[in-house]
């Protein structure tokens, strides 16, 4: 098992099914690393201490704290805190979740089509794809939905060999800003709706962005325009959403030339946009890609826990020491890693070192990871949130939860159903370096007037 679990499967032909699940629990061997849970707790506290309005449950500006983050910057901040949440598995940043969703729908609604720039749509999106597979919260399955499926029946074309453009109100430019982000979005929902109509899509976006907005050797231009016009300008960025996509592909169709472009495309970067000491340098003369190193250092984790690509650890280790040798008296770290933090700064640059000790920081000081648990384990909830479903079309049995005979956790999962069927119930949790993994579960079978065909899990 390689950066995921996934509880599959239970298929049955029979009268009755009682499924009754423990606690699943993953000991995750890690590298020993100058980071502890200490400091990744120190670096979201600070964070949020000092730019979380726990009044608007938006995230400030800058340092200031006198305006809002922008729409699309919050995105990737709620990403943040979701990074925080299956970090510690701590029920505040669960809740800081809702609530900055909520802030979300009272400012913008469900539907964030109205915004011109479609790459800010997407950056919710994606977000919201990434939230459900979380918490199996179903607006954020159903938003995330609603918006992909509007990008891509009407902002997908084929002008200029295909692609997305990234702007809604004016069409002339396809950016790596949107049609990669749009890649991952599809390659996520292809697996939430058990739909691959989202996977060809993916696949298509990807063939064209590839040829037209990189050079095929891993580095990521920024636009094509329709005037004929290349920008050839690379960011971390497009470097990362690049790395996304493409591991996202490889770790859906197991093709392996898509591991190879996210290699091509880590590798490139790290010989050329960074400092002379391998530190990502500062972007700072553009406010939107001055926290690009979050957006570079989310998709590089994801190559080397989903790619196994370990070979990048060391080098994503010592820039997140770097940045956090140069933290303020207050924990905080501004965008440029190589001096140290002074004065003020946006809460957007602020927030890669904290992605990055998010990330580094599940590992303690003797090198083993916490215990990672899923999502409502034992049902505690009464019913079965933070689960997907799974079923064939016609198949699909009734199911409830019950308090007797249970064998762990506060409850007991129950199929039914008169005629044969098969149903399962799943959940997945990323984020897990390569290793060996414990699974530890509990099942039983009943059937009444039948026996259960088969009953697996995998």
């Amino acid at each position: 098992m390689k950066g995921k679990w996934n509880l599959k499967k239970f298929a049955l032909s029979s009268l009755a099914l009682v499924l009754i699940l423990s606690t699943l629990l993953f000991t995750v061997p890690q590298e020993a690393s100058a980071f502890t849970t200490s400091d990744a707790d120190a670096a979201m506290t600070a964070f949020n201490n000092k730019f979380y309005n726990t009044s608007s449950h938006w995230f400030y500006f800058n340092t200031d704290r006198n305006s809002d983050q922008n729409f699309w910057v919050e995105a990737h901040l709620w990403n943040l805190v979701m990074d925080a949440y299956q970090r510690t598995n701590n029920s505040s940043y669960l809740t800081q979740m809702t609530d900055m969703y909520n802030a979300l729908v009272s400012r913008h609604g469900h539907n964030w089509t109205s915004n011109s720039w479609n790459d800010d749509i997407m950056w919710w999106t994606l977000a919201a794809t990434r939230a459900y597979q979380i918490t199996g919260t179903v607006v954020y399955r159903d938003d995330a939905k609603t918006n992909l499926d509007w990008i891509l029946n009407n902002q997908m074309d084929n002008t200029l060999g295909g692609g997305v453009w990234e702007h809604n109100d004016s069409h002339y430019d396809k950016n790596s800003c949107i049609n990669f982000p749009t890649i991952i979005a599809a390659v996520n929902m292809s697996t939430i709706m058990n739909d691959n109509t989202y996977l060809t899509k993916a696949q298509e976006i990807y063939t064209w962005a590839k040829s037209h907005l990189t050079d095929g050797n891993g580095k990521v231009y920024d636009a094509v325009r329709t005037d004929g016009t290349t920008d050839y300008g690379s960011s971390h960025y497009n470097q990362g959403t690049f790395i996304g996509a493409a591991v996202a592909l490889y770790k859906k169709t197991g093709t392996v030339s898509y591991l190879n472009d996210a290699i091509a495309a880590a590798t490139w970067t790290k010989n050329n946009l960074v400092e002379s000491n391998g530190v990502l340098y500062y972007e700072g003369g553009y406010t939107d890609l001055q926290g690009g190193k979050l957006i570079f250092l989310e998709y590089l984790n994801r190559l080397i826990v989903d790619g196994g690509r370990t070979e990048f650890k060391q080098w994503f280790i010592d820039n997140a020491q770097a940045a956090w040798d140069h933290r303020n008296n207050e924990n905080l770290v501004w965008g440029n890693w190589n001096e140290q933090t002074t004065g003020g700064f946006n809460s957007w640059a602020a927030a890669p070192v904290v992605a990055a000790l998010n990330l580094l920081g599940s590992g303690t000081a003797s090198g083993t990871n916490n215990a990672i648990t899923i999502i409502n384990p034992g049902f505690e909830s009464g019913n079965i949130n933070g689960w997907g479903e799974w079923h064939p079309s016609g198949q699909t049995a009734m199911y409830g939860v019950d308090s007797n005979d249970v064998h762990s956790g506060s409850y007991k999962l129950y199929f039914w159903n008169a005629a044969p069927y098969q149903q399962s119930i799943h959940q997945i949790r990323t984020g897990l370096v390569n290793g060996s993994y414990t699974l530890k579960a509990w099942v039983k079978a009943t059937a009444y007037g039948d026996t259960p065909t088969f009953c697996r899990m995998e």
